[in-house]
């Protein structure tokens, strides 16, 4: 979960997998980069 009140964004993202990589290097992390 991440917010970001002062800009009016936020967002959950919900995973049931292990990619093998740490969540911020995998399609987590691309996610939250596309949010900035």
């Amino acid at each position: 979960m991440t917010a970001k009140p002062y800009q009016g964004k936020g967002s959950i993202i919900m995973t049931n997998i292990d990619s093998g990589v740490h969540q911020s290097k995998g399609i987590i992390g691309e996610i939250l980069r596309s949010l900035e």
